[in-house]
């Protein structure tokens, strides 16, 4: 379970649920596509929670790309329909983030809100619930402090875990 929000999760859901954290540090969109139906789907489970993105933001600017928005969009939209496809009764969706130190992530900005929106859109068409992230922890930064929520700009301290389990048991209660 790791020691971040979906243990937080586990022990918060507990009497209704057995969480498994299938989530792969470094792991980008293609990567969660490979690994699907083994690490996922072969499990059949009652639910799916997705944070994914921020990976495909920090590999593209890392070499010296951009995120290609409309490929992001078309591999978030495989993913939802292998889901849906296997009959996987509740799927959650977070929009990716990112934090203002260091300065260069700022520059990262435009493509995290590119690829949250594209996440948007495709909850609103496959009529899924979705937890839009990276204006709240902007917000987050500003009552709390950088240091408060992230080490490094982009994984969180163990408060921003809790916050992050907080938004998510508020977002999608009565979905579970």
């Amino acid at each position: 379970l790791g020691n971040g929000y979906v243990k937080i999760l586990s022990e918060k859901l507990s009497d209704k649920f057995t969480v498994i954290n299938k989530g792969h540090n470094g792991f980008t969109l293609p990567f969660l596509l490979r690994n699907l139906t083994t690490d996922c789907l072969s499990l059949s489970p009652a639910a799916v929670s997705i944070l994914i993105g921020i990976n495909d933001v920090g590999v593209a600017r890392n070499t010296g790309k951009s995120l290609r928005a409309q490929e992001f969009a078309s591999n978030y939209d495989i993913l939802i329909r292998r889901l849906l496809e296997a009959s996987i009764p509740s799927v959650f969706l977070m929009g990716p983030f990112l934090f203002s130190r260091p300065q260069e992530y700022l520059n990262w900005f435009p493509e995290v809100l590119d690829a949250e929106t594209n996440i948007e859109v495709l909850a609103r068409q496959y009529q899924l619930p979705f937890l839009p992230l990276q204006d709240r922890m902007q917000e987050a930064e500003k009552q709390y402090g950088t240091d408060t929520l992230t080490p490094d700009g982009i994984h969180l301290t163990p408060f921003g875990h809790e916050l992050l389990a907080k938004w998510w048991l508020e977002a999608f209660a009565d979905l579970y």
